[in-house]
């Protein structure tokens, strides 16, 4: 209590920094929990572009360009949604995603360490 009365303002900065971290802390647990569990899910047509990448460990551009999307353009429609607006079906959309994927991987693994 004789912290409380003489130093009030650190007391709070600290109580303050504690909950910052404790939330963040969390945060980045839950995080690497989600993504540890998700990994190389099968596609599904409520996932965006970004949610793939992140799940198959890829670029996101080579998930665009997969999906014929422009790379500066960074969409968070899912591609069900996509492959309606092109007239396609979402098992073509979903090959080509995922030929493009293997395509990526296979890269990574052919080419040379430096």
């Amino acid at each position: 209590m004789r912290l409380w009365r003489g130093k009030r303002l650190l007391v709070l900065a600290f109580a303050f920094s504690l909950a910052a971290s404790l939330f963040l802390g969390g945060r980045t647990i839950a995080y690497f929990v989600y993504w540890t569990d998700h990994r190389d899910q099968q596609l599904e047509p409520w996932m965006t572009p970004g949610y793939i990448a992140q799940s198959w460990d890829v670029d996101r551009d080579i998930v665009l360009e997969a999906i014929g999307m422009p790379v500066a353009e960074r969409t968070r429609r899912p591609i069900g949604k996509i492959a309606d607006d092109k007239g396609m079906t979402f098992q073509a959309l979903s090959d080509d995603v995922m030929a493009a994927i293997g395509a990526e991987r296979s890269g990574r693994q052919t080419a040379p360490d430096h």
